[in-house]
């Protein structure tokens, strides 16, 4: 009786523990399943079109009413509206909102915030969101132009100093060539305040990075001025799912749930093989990080033969004078449990490298590219080992609960354990998923040209382009002043 009962009482508690990770993570689940054609979350495709189409304004009051297309986490609400509150010209808004994720990312990264616990029978999506490295820089970036559009230079330098607070203090490095253009853009702003050796070290750090070829800073003599403009092309490479879906027949959850700690490790390692030889065999793509054109897809790992699975099966159950029961009772060959392992990676939709150049005349004393989508994907390459480390202490703490699920032999609990076992095994394929959130309206890169005109009003103009197609862009009357430094930023959407 007490065996029974202790039968019941396990049995309601991991299916309590399904049900509450069910309930807790659903809603981020189902909404990540309505995804566009580039397998991007719908809701998000739409913000992209709106910023497109010039309707900054309308893809604000969808993120501000809470309306769906905003994001569930309050840290990516934050972001998404800081840099359309920017682009609408609602800059102290914008300010305030980047502030705010500032605060929660800091929090976040300083106190590792998680329900991990949960995230073990669930997915990664119901853990809070930690931005990378270079969303962090960002962020400052961002708020650094806010205060530049407002003609604060003296906000416009606090961000400066924090932004380079951060790269100085990170253990994770950011991707070089970032690195180096945001140093140098922190050097220009502390060149313009009057900061002089502030932009001297500023200059130093980032030609030591990018090459001590290239001129930073000078001085501007009284007759002319000096321009930074900066063109933000493009949108970043977001998020997508790559998974696999792997059948664990019974003599291998035996061995996983059961077996010696040999022989564990060694049906894991078989599990595992499996599992590699697949994704390896689509298309070479299993351990990419980035994805071009077609989208990653869910592989199906091709079922045993049925004459392994009965010799296994039997091998698996140790006790020789059984062998005729046991090989009876393993031609009743069940439906195998179900293992979805999935994990995230990188889609660009518009591919090649953006050129720009300055039509009629000013020269250019510098030109920088920073490329974003490098920098997501050399923080994701850092942190892609603890994701991995999660989906597969995951993958095993379902198989555990599953087979505490159908472990009881009595005859009144055996069969609904059995098909909780297997209600919880099909929703926990479901449920896993995974984790495809970033800031995914940021641009692709960003040009920085640094350009040197007489003092006065010019109309400035740049040929934009990719490989061999250019075109006109005209970025407007532009007032230069003697002696001085100056900031213009504009996006180009394609």
């Amino acid at each position: 009786m007490r065996r029974r009962a202790r039968a019941r009482r396990s049995i309601g508690l991991v299916a309590l523990l399904g049900l509450v990770s069910w309930a807790t993570s659903c809603a981020q689940i189902f909404a990540s399943y309505d995804l566009a054609p580039n397998g991007m979350p719908r809701r998000e495709m739409t913000l992209r079109q709106l910023l497109r189409s010039g309707q900054p304004d309308s893809a604000l009051v969808r993120i501000t009413s809470r309306e769906p297309l905003a994001p569930e986490d309050e840290l990516l609400r934050a972001l998404y509206g800081g840099l359309i509150s920017h682009y609408t010209g609602a800059y102290e808004g914008s300010t305030h909102s980047l502030e705010r994720a500032v605060d929660l990312a800091e929090d976040r990264y300083t106190k590792r915030i998680s329900r991990a616990t949960l995230s073990l029978v669930s997915s990664d999506l119901v853990l809070p969101y930690e931005p990378s490295l270079t969303e962090r820089a960002l962020i400052h970036y961002y708020a650094a132009l806010n205060f530049l559009r407002r003609d604060d230079l003296e906000g416009a330098v606090v961000e400066a100093r924090r932004l380079a607070s951060l790269l100085e203090r990170d253990s994770d490095p950011l991707e070089r060539e970032l690195e180096g253009w945001l140093r140098y853009f922190t050097g220009a702003i502390f060149e313009a305040a009057g900061e002089r050796n502030d932009a001297d070290v500023a200059y130093r750090n980032a030609g030591q990075i990018l090459g001590s070829s290239l001129e930073f800073g000078g001085s501007v003599r009284a007759d002319s001025g000096e321009v930074i403009l900066l063109i933000e092309g493009g949108f970043i490479a977001h998020r997508v799912e790559q998974a696999v879906v792997i059948p664990i027949y019974n003599f291998e959850m035996d061995r996983l749930s059961r077996g010696e700690s040999g022989e564990r490790l060694r049906a894991a390692g078989s599990v595992t093989a499996r599992v590699l030889a697949t994704a390896l065999a689509g298309g070479g793509k299993g351990g990419d990080l980035i994805y071009y054109g077609t989208n990653p897809r869910t592989l199906q790992v091709d079922p045993l033969p049925r004459s392994v699975v009965e010799r296994e099966c039997v091998q698996s159950s140790g006790r020789r004078r059984d062998q005729r029961e046991a090989r009876r009772r393993c031609r009743e060959v069940r439906t195998p449990y179900l293992l979805k392992i999935a994990w995230p990676v990188y889609r660009q939709d518009e591919g090649g490298q953006r050129w720009v150049r300055v039509i009629d005349g000013p020269r250019e004393v510098v030109q920088l590219r920073a490329d974003l989508t490098r920098g997501v994907l050399n923080d994701f390459e850092g942190e892609r080992g603890g994701i991995l480390a999660r989906t597969i202490l995951r993958a095993a703490t379902k198989v555990t609960v599953t087979r505490k699920l159908e472990g009881s032999s009595e005859e009144d609990s055996g069969r609904l354990g059995r098909i909780l076992g297997t209600v919880f095994n099909l929703g926990s394929a479901v449920l896993e998923q995974a984790d495809t959130r970033s800031w995914q309206l940021l641009p692709d890169q960003i040009q920085l040209l640094r350009l040197r005109l007489p003092a006065g009003e010019h109309q400035l103009a740049v040929e934009l382009g990719v490989g061999s197609f250019g075109r006109r862009l005209e970025i407007g009357r532009v007032s230069v002043e003697g002696g001085s430094l100056a900031f213009i930023s504009t996006r180009v959407w394609d």
